[in-house]
């Protein structure tokens, strides 16, 4: 069964995030989880 999420995998740290799709778009603040250390402020899109 299909999930209504897109799956993202940051090369840089191998990390897998998941982000939910809803009216077939992704809210970019989910992207601020994508992160490569603790002073790191996420991904900006």
């Amino acid at each position: 069964m299909a999930k209504d999420t897109l799956t993202v995998i940051d090369n840089r740290t191998g990390e897998s995030y998941e982000v939910g799709i809803e009216g077939g778009a992704v809210r970019a603040v989910e992207f601020r989880r994508v992160k490569v250390g603790e002073g790191d402020w996420g991904l900006l899109v």
